[in-house]
Parts: structure tokens; sequence; C-alpha cells
């Protein structure tokens, strides 16, 4: 009875064993980054008076952040004092410009970001002066 018990239990013992199995090492688990780009919907040269940019992010499943300096003349909401967003996959992405009465022409750099240490596109926006 004893033998018995000890072959059933070693019976179990192997059925576990072979259940179990490696990996396959040929299968890629890491998640592969899509292609990423920027495409800026019409100029970014503007006039002095108050006005709005479009671009399309293209990221596919990627994560994105976009971001400009803290207290600059561009943002991304109507008042100008949001200066960062973030999002994943395609996007048409709204920037707001301030009306420029410095009376001198400026430039900004707005950044976008992508995941996977992809490299960021950087463009910058050109205003005139009233």
């Amino acid at each position: 009875m004893k033998s018995l018990k000890y072959f059933l239990l070693m019976l179990v013992a192997c059925f576990a064993l072979s259940s179990c199995s490696e990996e396959d090492e040929s299968v890629n688990y890491k998640p592969v980054p899509s292609p990423f780009s920027v495409q800026v919907n019409g100029t970014t040269t503007v006039g002095a008076a108050a006005t709005t940019i479009t671009a399309t992010i293209a990221a596919g499943t990627n994560g994105w952040w976009v971001d400009v300096p803290t207290g600059s003349w561009c943002g991304f909401n109507s008042a100008v004092t949001s200066y960062a967003i973030y999002g994943s996959g395609d996007k048409i992405v709204t920037i707001y410009v301030a009306a420029n009465k410095t009376g001198e022409t400026r430039t900004q750099t707005v950044t976008f970001h992508p995941t996977f240490k992809l490299d960021p596109v950087a463009i910058t926006i050109t205003q005139g002066a009233q």
C-alpha cells in the first residue's frame, strides 16, 4: 500500500512537471514601438494676433507628451496657461498662441516627446509683432 501511494505521488509529480513549459525565446514579449511623427497643419509663422496652430500626432500605440516652457505665450488652452499635455495614439493637438503686444518678433519651441526612447520632434513657432 505504501509503495502504491509513493507510485501515485511520483506519477502526479511527473504529470505536474511535464505540464510546465519553457518560454519560447523566439517570441518577442516586449512591446514594439509604433512609428512616431508630427505634422503641422498649416504654418508655424503667424501674425501678431492671437491664433491657433494644429499639429497631427501619428503615434500608433505609443504614449506621448507635448510641452512648452512654463510661462510661454504658447499653450494648450485658450488662456495659454496649460504648458503640457499627455496622451497616446493618434491625435490632433491645438496649440494656442497669445497676441503679441511686445512690438518685437518672437519664437517658441514646442516639443513632442514619444515614449519608447524615440527621438522627440520639435517645432518652432515664429510670431510677428504689431
